[in-house]
């Protein structure tokens, strides 16, 4: 095989299976296991977005797995899939703290998001803390469809979820 091919090969996204429960999960080559899922999430219904918000869970079965370009690939096709099925949904995601490496999550998405180079989407970090916790959010939504301004919208009904969880404490 020449090499040529071989490297274009590299980049192709992994091929997984998708479960009915939206579930789609893959190995990579170095043997990791990845499960994504995008779920509606709930906390939005009573503000504007309702049913056009969900959030994407990303798992890995190592704490600290190799580096794999292939992997922000097949991510980046996920997400891109499904905001050009449903491009009205917005998608969120939490960059996890509890193990306090929020910050190089934060870091890994955009720089996987900077190497889509899809000018079809915008994502935005939104950052908060609520007691002692630091959370950082992040959002991907279609251009086409709702254009660049709708984060100020975005961050506002944040801040109000934010204010009702505070209130509930």
């Amino acid at each position: 095989m020449n090499q040529k091919l071989e490297r274009e090969e590299f980049l192709l996204p992994y091929r997984g299976k998708s479960s009915n429960n939206g579930i789609f999960s893959f190995t990579t080559d170095f043997g990791v296991n990845y499960s994504v899922v995008i779920f509606k999430v709930e906390t939005f219904s009573e503000y504007y977005f309702g049913n056009n918000v969900f959030d994407i869970a990303i798992n890995c079965d190592l704490q600290n797995p190799p580096k794999d370009k292939r992997v922000q690939i097949t991510i980046n096709e996920l997400i891109a899939s499904f905001l050009l099925e449903n491009e009205h949904y917005i998608l969120t995601f939490v960059c996890d703290f509890a193990d306090n490496k929020h910050l190089a999550r934060k870091r890994k998405f955009n720089n996987w998001f900077k190497l889509a180079n899809n000018d079809d989407f915008v994502m935005h970090f939104l950052e908060y803390q609520i007691v002692d916790i630091y959370y950082i959010f992040g959002i991907i939504y279609n251009t086409n469809t709702y254009g660049k301004e709708l984060l100020s919208e975005i961050e506002l009904n944040i801040s109000k979820t934010i204010e009702s969880i505070k209130s509930e404490k």
